[in-house]
């Protein structure tokens, strides 16, 4: 009957008027309502028709005062509907409905601009919208008011923040979390449910902008909170710090897929970062490449005082020191430190600015620290003060020096110490110039003992060798140096060279490949060191399949008196002889493959020098015998003589003894009557 009376009216009018009233499909009309629907069709008193309908769509072209609202579904749908509503007069959009709508942004096009804004953000609520901080701070506010700035310097930038007002004037307006107006009163950020990055403070995070002085203000106004970096390279001229515990976490992008987030130094020879004690630094990216070399200078920097920190998975790139590490019980996780490169720089520093040991338990894991190539940095890794050290499953590369420890005089003229470290499964040095690991004293009052290497490796490329322990400052503590399960491969020169030391032992070591230069050894020891040791391990030129043309020359090289040794269990390769020299005083030999097995030559003599520690050796001539030199207390040693020789009393022989010619004799040195004895 409705749709008869309709179709009436419309015969009845006019031609013009029947064209501008239209309805093509059953609908309800709603006298004296602006809009009227009924489910998916649509009419409007009075509308016109400037166009021919598009599938239930009448369009219009009309205008509507107080706005319009577009709805997902109809409203008695079981399912639900959500509304967005738009009033032209107010400025206002609100969306709203019965469930939340399925996309995560809202856009906004004005001008020709489309600006994206997470539907979280409630704009109708506010009761200001602000398209930047510079409009912010021309509006006053009242209590209670609230004002969403959409942008720092234009909406969608990542200024994006909320502000509640204060009549009280900021203290400490920094442009982000504290907005000061033009009069009085202030604008405070609220930073619930969003992650605050520097942008919020002005900060371009182009990697060319200097932004400096918006991070350091975010890093102030977030303390004891999380400041994000977001996927953004901030640029810095001059260094940002911190001063109470804090967290700044990058987005986990590194340069591996060339993705940033995290800072760029735009001055050369500048200390970038000096962080704060019991905060958490990780997930990002320093690039001090840029513009220039840098022969100064550090990415990272702790101080002496500080402590109970962490960085975690950091990319430094181009630094001269990567990370200068102070103060105590700081954690170092998944650091990478690539391209420091000239005199005075490496990949991190350890306790330059303390002394007596108080750069204390700094755990060190999972590091990589790759020098330049082709101007390779003085070291890897270098150590002046620590105490308890504990680094693992760390790689140090192609510097000229891997690890370099080295104490001597800290700050206020006070001992530095390096003890009680341990070291584990760690490449101490690969590839280097010169030394895979030096332990060296630097000056009188510096003390070292107590350090612990297993399961560790080191390696040189070009000169010296793979360990060097020597004491140029002159120190009196310098002992307990133990490499358990080391390995020492294909080094230039001596697998290890111990010139200074006291108890240091090798146990379950692999030294192979070793002896490039021709004249080395597989470990050197120098006259007048200390107790040493080398137990159950393999030690020379040939081993693993390592061949070090032309090989060492000796496994193991005694220099000179060295007393209290012990060299038991080994196996022993040398091109001239698996051992040179021997020790001295209460000494151990025994039980060492290719040592026992040969018989050594020496002709008679007064004096005859047993110049290995071989325990068979064969006697040519007939010259009588007075001394034996080369025992150690205990010593034995089996005698064959060519032809009858004549031991005789008088010098160090305890008894006299002739030695038939084919038959052989067991002598044996005490050190009680610092004599040999026959039996």
């Amino acid at each position: 009957m409705k749709r008869v009376i309709a179709l009436a009216l419309a015969l009845c009018a006019p031609w013009p008027l029947a064209a501008q009233n239209a309805i093509t499909q059953e609908g309800t009309v709603l006298q004296n309502s602006p809009m009227m629907f009924r489910g998916n069709n649509r009419a409007r008193q009075g509308a016109t028709v400037n166009g021919a309908p598009t599938g239930q769509t009448v369009t219009t072209g009309d205008s509507v005062v107080g706005g319009r609202c577009d709805y997902s579904a109809p409203i008695d749908d079981p399912a639900g509907y959500y509304r967005m509503c738009i009033d032209a007069k107010t400025g206002t959009l609100k969306l709203d409905g019965t469930k939340l709508p399925p996309f995560g942004t809202i856009k906004i096009e004005i001008n020709g601009q489309v600006y994206e804004f997470p539907s979280s953000v409630t704009i109708v609520g506010s009761d200001a919208v602000v398209t930047s901080n510079a409009i912010l701070k021309t509006v006053t506010g009242e209590l209670g008011k609230r004002v969403v700035r959409l942008g720092f310097y234009t909406p969608g930038d990542g200024g994006l923040a909320t502000y509640n007002w204060s009549a009280t004037n900021c203290v400490g307006a920094d442009d982000g979390a504290k907005v000061q107006p033009a009069t009085t009163g202030c604008w405070i950020g609220d930073f619930s449910g969003q992650q605050p990055t520097p942008k919020i403070w002005g900060a371009k995070g182009d990697g060319a902008t200097n932004d400096q002085p918006a991070v350091q203000a975010a890093i102030n106004a977030m303390a004891g909170q999380t400041l994000y970096l977001g996927p953004h390279m901030y640029g810095l001229a001059t260094g940002i710090s911190c001063s109470s515990p804090m967290r700044i976490v990058g987005d986990g992008r590194s340069a591996l897929d060339q993705q940033y987030s995290g800072f760029t130094a735009l001055t050369t020879n500048m200390t970038l970062f000096t962080p704060c004690a019991q905060s958490y630094f990780g997930h990002f990216y320093i690039d001090m490449g840029h513009p220039g070399t840098n022969t100064a200078g550090t990415a990272i920097s702790f101080p002496g005082n500080s402590g109970n920190s962490m960085i975690d998975f950091v990319w430094i790139d181009k630094p001269c020191i990567g990370l200068d590490l102070n103060g105590g019980a700081q954690a170092v996780n998944q650091l990478h430190v690539t391209g420091h490169r000239g005199a005075g720089c490496g990949g991190i520093r350890i306790g330059h600015s303390t002394s007596g040991g108080l750069t204390v338990d700094a755990n060190i894991s999972g590091v990589t620290l790759q020098s330049d190539l082709t101007n390779p940095a003085d070291f890897g890794m270098r150590i002046e003060d620590a105490g308890g050290l504990f680094v693992t499953n760390t790689d140090i590369l192609s510097s000229n020096v891997g690890t370099y420890i080295t104490p001597g005089m800290g700050p206020g003229s006070q001992a530095q110490r390096v003890e009680w470290a341990y070291f584990n499964n760690t490449v101490l040095g690969d590839s280097t110039v010169y030394v895979g690991l030096v332990i060296d004293v630097a000056h009188p009052v510096g003390i070292i003992r107590g350090l612990q290497f297993n399961q560790t490796w080191t390696s040189t490329s070009a000169a010296a060798g793979g360990i060097v322990l020597k004491n140029t400052g002159g120190t009196s503590i310098y002992s307990g140096i133990h490499f358990k399960g080391h390995r020492s491969y294909n080094n230039y020169g001596n697998g290890a060279e111990i010139t200074m030391g006291d108890q240091v032992s090798f146990d379950n070591v692999h030294f192979c490949g070793n002896g490039k230069s021709g004249a080395s050894s597989g470990i050197f020891w120098a006259a007048n060191v200390g107790l040493g040791a080398v137990r159950n391990s393999t030690v020379g030129g040939q081993c693993d399949n390592n061949i070090g043309p032309p090989g060492v020359q000796y496994g193991v090289a005694y220099q000179g008196s060295n007393g209290g040794h012990i060299l038991v269990g080994n196996e022993l390769y040398g091109t001239i002889a698996p051992v040179y020299g021997t020790p001295t005083d209460s000494s151990v030999i025994a039980n060492n493959q290719n040592l026992d097995t040969q018989t050594f030559t020496v002709a008679s003599a007064s004096t005859i020098t047993l110049t290995t520690v071989a325990p068979s050796w064969t006697i040519t001539g007939t010259t009588p015998i007075v001394n034996i030199a080369g025992g150690w207390n205990g010593r034995t040693v089996l005698f064959h003589g060519s032809s009858a020789v004549t031991f005789s009393a008088g010098g160090n022989l305890c008894t006299a003894y002739t030695l038939p010619q084919g038959r052989i004799v067991r002598a044996t040195y005490l050190n009680g009557p610092n004599c040999w004895g026959f039996n």
